[in-house]
């Protein structure tokens, strides 16, 4: 088994003198300085993270491995948070950032980030934000309680289907807008477009 320490890209013998690969001198670090320890016996090894130096500019496992995982991150928040315009019963227009729905209850949690929850006939459907190119309110049936709510989904590719709003929780749109905090209920919003 060799066991080798690595100091950014330079190599460290066991009792932590620097090995040079180039000009072979050999010259200690600093006590406080610690090192990633690299262990290789046959196909396994392991790793484990310590201070580098500030002039490495070799490559690095934590900067291969983390750049992209932050950036997929990114990516994947920026893709669960939607931007909306809304457009209220009072015909005022709103543009909402960062827009979730709240059909939590009482006690429990219950948050859509990526679209709404509509009624399909009987069925349940999640209707994503990322095909939606207008829901607008077509008619609300105050007969029965609560309302019902009828709605026609225009999608990205044109085609026009006619949904009714789940009853469900507190049924709140959530969000910010340029002057803070944004809440309004569902059934007050006549007309939701997704930026784009």
């Amino acid at each position: 088994m060799l066991r080798l320490h690595t100091f950014g890209s330079c190599l460290l013998t066991r009792d932590g003198a620097r090995v040079d690969a180039l000009f072979g001198q050999r010259k200690a670090l600093a006590p406080w300085m610690t090192t990633r320890k690299l262990r290789i016996d046959g196909p396994r090894w392991r790793v484990a993270f310590g201070r580098q130096p500030e002039n490495s500019m070799g490559p690095d496992l934590l900067r291969s491995w983390m750049f992209p995982a932050l950036m997929s991150t990114a990516v994947a928040f920026a893709a669960a948070t939607t931007d909306l315009t809304i457009t209220d019963a009072r015909g005022a227009q709103v543009v909402v950032t960062g827009a979730t729905i709240d059909y939590g209850g009482l006690l429990a949690t219950d948050k859509a980030t990526d679209g709404i929850r509509v009624l399909q006939g009987e069925g349940l459907v999640l209707l994503k934000w990322s095909t939606v190119d207008t829901l607008r309110v077509t008619k609300v049936d105050e007969s029965v309680r609560p309302p019902r709510i009828d709605l026609e989904v225009v999608l990205r590719n044109r085609k026009r289907v006619p949904a009714t709003l789940l009853r469900k929780g507190r049924m709140q749109l959530l969000g910010k807008t340029d002057l803070g905090d944004y809440a309004i209920g569902l059934d007050k919003i006549r007309v939701i477009v997704p930026v784009r």
